[in-house]
């Protein structure tokens, strides 16, 4: 039992003493650690992840080189193919030209130069035939020395 003087009361517990401020610190200290500890890790973890990056980016930047390379070979090949098919089509075009000419040369021909039909004729009636066999046709009489 203890003794109380009246008018006496408890008194409160301090709030500020050395020990809890000590004991605050170090719990506080603790919890710094803990997050310099998680720092630390995501530190680590970035640092992983940005070589894991560096070397995708040297993969991704090689393949682009592989892949702009052979964009130019096409390129290359693409306009060796254009100008090939540029002469194909110019021969193309040349020998249709030629066949167009050769084409209209026939029907010029056959227009210009009609084949007369031929009746065959006996030889008595024939224009020049003669019953004098002395006397030269006059068509013939120019190449004929003695006329």
């Amino acid at each position: 039992m203890s003794l109380t003087l009246p008018g006496r009361r408890e008194r409160p517990a301090r709030k500020h003493r050395a020990i809890d401020r000590l004991a605050a610190a170090e719990q506080e200290l603790a919890e710094l650690r803990s997050q310099l500890a998680d720092a630390d890790a995501l530190i680590m973890r970035q640092a992983i992840r940005c070589g894991e990056l560096e070397t995708g980016n040297g993969e991704l930047a090689e393949r682009l080189q592989t892949t702009q390379d052979a964009l130019i070979n096409v390129g290359r090949d693409r306009d060796a193919l254009e100008r090939h098919l540029g002469e194909l089509e110019k021969q193309i075009a040349d020998r249709d030209r030629r066949l167009d000419v050769q084409a209209l040369a026939e029907a010029a021909a056959t227009e210009t130069q009609p084949i007369p039909v031929i009746t065959p004729v006996p030889l008595h009636r024939a224009p020049f035939a003669t019953v004098d066999p002395g006397r030269v046709h006059p068509a013939w009489a120019k190449d004929d020395p003695a006329a």
